[in-house]
């Protein structure tokens, strides 16, 4: 059973027994957090008591209330860490740098802005990302498919923005959009 955790440093998987959630806090001075946990609930609490599980940026502005909780649809982490990214930059969009931290964007104004700045200028942060939020395409399924080395090289992104926009209005787009990746692949291996 995977617990209600702190998501730093590098995330390998963890699954869940149950799905992964996204909140969204509200923080004091007008500030938000968008986090992910098992038990969203649970979570706003440790934010709140400020111990060693609260994210640096509760520490620095108190949470107050949770504004949203939405159910990911996935019990694999890494899955549910896309969506909290996506999310945290619709946030930082709306409400910009200085008042929003969550998911990838976390650490100093500066790294978030710079980084930020450069997905919201391109429209994803990364093919994976896209993959997620346009096709429901996971993690697992690029793992099983034997595609992940391949979607993570980034030689290969000009080919797979160009390839994710084609097959976007295709009938099946998901099942094309795969099977053009996959054929890809398996052409420039040895």
């Amino acid at each position: 059973m995977a617990k209600n955790m702190v998501t730093l440093g590098k995330i390998k998987d963890r699954i869940g027994d149950s799905n992964w959630f996204l909140y969204v806090l509200k923080l004091e001075e007008s500030k938000y957090y968008i986090g992910i946990a098992i038990n969203p609930e649970q979570r706003f609490s440790e934010h709140q008591e400020q111990g060693k599980n609260c994210s640096s940026w509760c520490k620095k502005f108190k949470a107050l209330e949770i504004l949203e909780i939405v159910d990911t649809g996935h019990k694999r982490m890494k899955d549910a860490t896309l969506l909290e990214d996506i999310l945290t930059l619709n946030y930082i969009r709306r409400y910009g740098t200085v008042n929003v931290r969550g998911g990838r964007y976390i650490g100093s104004e500066r790294k978030v802005q710079k980084s930020s700045e450069h997905h919201l200028k391109r429209g994803y942060i990364t093919v994976m990302h896209r993959l997620l939020e346009q096709f429901n395409i996971t993690f697992h399924e690029i793992s099983e498919l034997g595609l992940n080395d391949f979607i993570m090289d980034i030689r290969n992104e000009a080919f797979l923005k160009n390839i994710i926009a084609i097959t976007s209005h295709s009938e099946n787009p998901k099942t094309t959009l795969l099977e053009k990746i996959t054929k890809a692949q398996s052409s420039i291996r040895p």
